[in-house]
């Protein structure tokens, strides 16, 4: 990567970082781009020269851990077995939600604020939701659920608000909340006893 793809890249987290920063002791509302510059050290201009509003900085803070997903699951090698599949998937999900929860909690927390947000939030899950059902459609006849009932219980059991639950409210570790979605996910899945 060149190294003015890399400054923007830096830019662009800086203004994401100072957003969520924002968020933590303002009302959606209430933040200015003018304000979000200030607290990220860069210009108004080059605010909006990035994104051009401040839904657009929200609405990337939704998509940021879709397409981190996305690239890490590329890289993921095919797995020899439905149970390394789900293992893998549910590992995969929770470390990108520890990596980035600060973003995604700003991003869910505030999304019904706006209209655009909300949408963006529905097709980042949507995305989820087709990457899930091609994954069990690839073990169809491993799983002892159909492929509808099997994506939905996947989508569900690796959300972030699942997550959050058992990292932030349950004591759990994220990768010990990943072990314990794994086992149920098996059980439920695969009739893993």
């Amino acid at each position: 990567m060149g190294k003015r793809v890399q400054a923007t890249d830096h830019t662009r987290d800086r203004i994401r970082v100072a957003l969520i920063k924002l968020l933590g002791t303002q009302s959606y509302g209430s933040i200015t781009i003018a304000d979000v510059a200030k607290a990220a050290d860069v210009s108004t201009r080059t605010v909006q020269r990035q994104y051009g509003s401040k839904d657009e900085i929200l609405c990337a803070m939704i998509r940021r851990p879709s397409d981190l997903v996305e690239a890490k699951w590329r890289r993921v090698a095919a797995s020899n077995s439905a149970r390394d599949a789900i293992r893998s998937f549910v590992t995969l999900i929770f470390e990108i939600y520890l990596e980035q929860d600060a973003e995604a909690w700003a991003s869910f927390s505030r999304s019904e604020e706006s209209p655009e947000l909300a949408e963006t939030l529905r097709n980042g899950i949507e995305a989820r939701r087709t990457r899930i059902r091609d994954m069990v459609k690839s073990r169809g006849g491993e799983l002892r659920l159909g492929t509808e009932e099997a994506a939905q219980m996947l989508l569900g059991f690796t959300s972030y608000f699942t997550w959050r639950g058992l990292t932030k409210y349950s004591g759990y570790s994220s990768p010990e909340a990943a072990e314990l979605v794994t086992k149920l996910l098996c059980q439920a899945l695969l009739d893993d006893r």
